[in-house]
This record gives structure tokens, C-alpha cells and sequence, in this order.
């Protein structure tokens, strides 16, 4: 058995939840922790769409079964794992970064997405009690649209005051 954790990657906060905006791109650390005494062989295989709700909704309502199933990954996001293998030994955590660089013309609204961990498989003394299943991590995130930049300007108005 084992343990996830999500975090964003520059402060370290905790998320299965993630807020991002158009055109941005998100580092989360996905960090696993063995609670096991067997070696663990987890495949960090890919990251996957799996729903979409055009309602920016903070709750925590995440039930997907009347979300759109047919917008195309592509046209929201492309991603990339820095490990594709994760070897945890005996009580011991390991880990991989999700980058996620969202499209600036995506639908906004709330996106449901798995990592798909492939086959875990737990490695016995010797081989002979090797078990192995299909696992994933759930995670979702909120997509609104690019912070307006906001440019201010200031004008130092030089006077003199000259007595008459």
C-alpha cells in the first residue's frame, strides 16, 4: 500500500484542487510514500481528461456523472511527467513533477483529471508472492481566464514656487 500527495510546486501547499488560468503553466509534486515492507514499482503513465463542467464552481461538488465527456485533451492542455517510473522502497516516499501548460483558448470552467499510475506492483522476497493493480490519483482543477494585465502609470508633475 501506499500514500499520495499533490502539491503546487513553488509553495509546497497541499492540493487535490488546483486553480490556473489560461495560458498558464502549473508544477505540481506528486509525491508518493511506500507503507508497505515490500518494494513498490508504480508507472506514472500519463495524465488524462476525463471530464468537463463549464461552471466556475468553488464547491466541493465534483460529482462528474452529467459532465461533458467530449472535449478533447489536446484542446485544453498538454503535460509531461518527470519520472515515468516511481521505485519506492519499504517505508519511503518518492516523487514526480506534473507539468501542466494550459491552452490560452481552452473552455474555462472545472476540469476532472486522473494520473494514471498503470500497474503498481509489489515486489516480494525472491518473487514469489508479487502482487499487481491498476491505480490512478484523482485531481481537479478550476481554469478561469487570464489575469487582465493592469498597467499603471505615474506622472510626477515638477512645480516650482517662487515667491513674488
Amino acid at each position: 500500500m501506499y500514500s499520495y500527495n499533490i502539491s503546487i510546486q513553488n509553495t509546497g501547499v497541499a492540493e487535490d484542487v488546483i486553480n490556473a488560468s489560461l495560458g498558464s503553466t502549473q508544477h505540481l509534486n506528486l509525491t508518493l510514500t511506500s507503507m508497505s515492507s515490500m518494494q513498490i514499482l508504480i508507472p506514472a503513465e500519463n495524465l488524462k481528461l476525463t471530464a468537463f463542467n463549464s461552471t466556475i464552481d468553488y464547491s466541493n461538488n465534483w460529482d462528474t456523472s452529467s459532465w461533458n465527456t467530449s472535449v478533447t485533451q489536446e484542446s485544453v492542455f498538454n503535460y509531461s511527467l518527470s519520472l515515468s517510473q516511481l521505485i519506492l522502497q519499504p517505508n519511503v516516499s518518492n516523487s514526480t513533477i506534473v507539468t501542466i501548460n494550459l491552452a490560452n483558448n481552452a473552455p474555462t470552467g472545472r476540469y476532472a483529471l486522473e494520473i494514471n499510475l498503470g500497474d503498481v506492483k509489489f515486489l516480494s522476497a525472491h518473487g514469489k508472492h508479487d502482487q499487481s493493480y491498476g491505480s490512478s490519483v484523482w485531481l481537479g482543477m478550476i481554469v478561469t481566464p487570464s489575469r487582465a494585465r493592469i498597467t499603471f502609470s505615474f506622472f510626477w508633475v515638477h512645480s516650482l514656487w517662487l515667491p513674488l
